[in-house]
């Protein structure tokens, strides 16, 4: 219920990045993960928002920022996609396949960024 209040009140004109920045802050994973979909949906730049949440304790969360980070031109992104990849415990499926769609048509720069970060 909070996630759905969360979707129209970002839909204020000029509020948006208000409610984003409120919803990463909650402790819930859910409302964190709507957050970072607002900011994708209103076309903000997802790379602080995915910088703030690549450490999350949530699987679930650092999933999403996975996916945010699909077709991003920025040149942060390869790391913080390997980063992501990094924290890969080899048994979530989910998360196997929400790298797969962050790194699309990027796979050769995100590998590049993987071999340099080491194991956490």
């Amino acid at each position: 219920m909070r996630a759905r209040a969360l979707q129209l009140l970002a839909r204020i004109k000029g509020r948006e990045k208000y409610y984003v920045a409120a919803a990463l802050k909650d402790s819930s994973p859910d409302l964190r993960i709507t957050g970072l979909r607002i900011a994708r949906e209103s076309k903000l730049d997802v790379l602080p928002y995915v910088t703030a949440l690549a450490q999350d304790a949530s699987a679930r969360v650092r999933r999403e920022c996975a996916i945010a980070l699909r077709h991003n031109p920025s040149p942060e992104a390869p790391k913080l996609w390997a980063g992501l990849a990094a924290r890969y415990d080899g048994q979530d499926r989910w998360y196997l396949e929400a790298l797969g769609i962050g790194a699309d048509r990027q796979w050769d720069t995100d590998l590049e960024a993987s071999a340099g970060c080491p194991d956490q």
